[in-house]
């Protein structure tokens, strides 16, 4: 017996859509006392742009010949509009973790803090900024899948990530201007280059663990672009 069903959906514009069906009732009205089986199904999938195809089916068999069995399906259904920007497509080698809410991508080349926060923004991305163990655990599994980027150690073992301390010294902070809600350093960090060097922007180092650093080094950098 189907007592619950929950169908979400996309509108044509993009915008996430949840339609809920509450206490949907099966009506049937036999005219035949041979009323045999009934089938009734509901599927939901999740197609690769991030949509849901939803298919409905219901069968019914009877076993005399000639006789009816006319069914109706009658659903409460209220639609409402989720809080949220509409839905992203991922851009080229982004990596969708639905788990995380995000898509990430991992860039090798070797460049400036700054540099890199321009190309995350150009792909419609930021600079990741980790919030929670979990997602500092993938970024380094992402990290383990490229061992060698750069034939110098120091260059080789971190990469950039949304956090900086440029406008006020020893303050970190997100790309966006926001405090850190996850913040798991190295032993001994930020020490700010042991106070002779401006060291105001923040690596991931290949252990998980965050780093200040030079804005100015060269060095690979994640992407991530809310899904």
């Amino acid at each position: 017996m189907l007592t619950a069903v929950i169908i979400f959906l996309t509108a044509p514009t993009g915008l996430h859509l949840a339609s809920v069906t509450k206490n949907p009732t099966l009506e049937c009205t036999c005219t035949s006392t041979h009323f045999e089986d009934t089938r009734f199904s509901v599927k939901c999938q999740r197609n690769s742009s991030g949509q849901w195809n939803v298919n409905v089916n219901q069968q019914a068999t009877t076993a005399a010949p000639g006789s009816a069995t006319p069914f109706r399906l009658f659903v409460e259904q209220s639609t409402v509009t989720c809080e949220q920007e509409p839905f992203r497509a991922p851009r080229p080698n982004y990596i969708r973790n639905l788990e995380l809410g995000s898509y990430y991508k991992f860039h090798t080349e070797g460049i400036s803090w700054e540099r890199a926060r321009r190309r995350c923004a150009q792909e419609g991305a930021h600079l990741a900024i980790i919030d929670t163990p979990k997602e500092a655990e993938e970024l380094k599994k992402m990290f383990a899948e490229h061992p060698k980027i750069a034939d110098v150690d120091w260059l080789n073992n971190q990469a950039y990530i949304g956090v900086h301390d440029q406008a006020d010294e020893g303050n970190f902070v997100t790309v966006f201007g926001n405090s850190l809600t996850y913040q798991n350093w190295e032993n001994g960090e930020p020490n700010n280059g042991g106070g002779k060097e401006e060291e105001n922007c923040v690596t991931m180092v290949r252990n998980g663990k965050m780093n200040d650093v030079h804005c100015e080094l060269p060095l690979p950098f994640f992407c991530e672009q809310k899904i």
